[in-house]
């Protein structure tokens, strides 16, 4: 079966994905031409010492596709790096609301169509409220300062029903020429990363 999903990938999606396993599988399903396809990927394959790439993909439209590319997912170990040392520096585990979105995926959801979650660059972090929000984003603030690393966004997100997340997006120091999903439609990452700092009424 194995052979078969990587054909069916290949000739729909132009790429193999080598991370595809018989053990702790994720299955993504999806609607082409009318008909639900899966396609089968390892969700616990490891990013980094804490997170796992299942953590990144899931969303609550599993029809959905949403299956990186293998440049979306360096970027996504880049920004598990940052990850990591918020986790190590707050004490307790990291949730992620929101990681690598497809295409696909985020016109679902309604994101803007240059998101760095396009690209792996970007995750949502669940918090419990503005303060743990507030304690995070200046962990983060304090570990680039004393790295003299960059980042790309930092927000503060709040939505109408009072949930309130921090937004976090760091992106390579080189171009990539295909990040996220293996498609024309994705933006490019950018090398820059723009210190933005913000609140955010989403």
């Amino acid at each position: 079966m194995q052979s078969n999903i990587q054909k069916f990938t290949s000739e729909v999606f132009g790429e193999v994905r080598d991370h595809i396993d018989d053990d702790d599988k994720l299955t993504e399903r999806f609607v082409l031409s009318g008909q639900v396809r899966s396609v089968i990927i390892n969700s616990e394959t490891h990013l980094s010492s804490h997170f796992v790439l299942g953590e990144f993909t899931r969303s609550k439209y599993p029809e959905v596709y949403n299956i990186p590319n293998h440049q979306a997912i360096a970027h996504l170990k880049n920004l598990c790096r940052w990850l990591e040392v918020l986790r190590e520096w707050a004490a307790q585990p990291i949730v992620i609301n929101s990681g690598y979105r497809s295409p696909q995926l985020n016109k679902r959801v309604g994101g803007a169509p240059t998101s760095n979650h396009l690209t792996g660059c970007a995750a949502d972090i669940r918090t419990s409220g503005m303060e743990q929000a507030i304690t995070y984003a200046a962990i983060l603030l304090a570990y680039a300062r004393e790295s003299q690393q960059e980042f790309d966004e930092l927000l503060i997100e709040k939505n109408r029903y009072g949930a309130v997340w921090l937004h976090f997006a760091v992106r390579p120091s080189t171009p990539s020429a295909s990040p996220g999903n293996a498609s024309p439609s994705t933006p490019s990452a950018s090398p820059k990363n723009r210190h933005k700092v913000a609140f955010i009424q989403a």
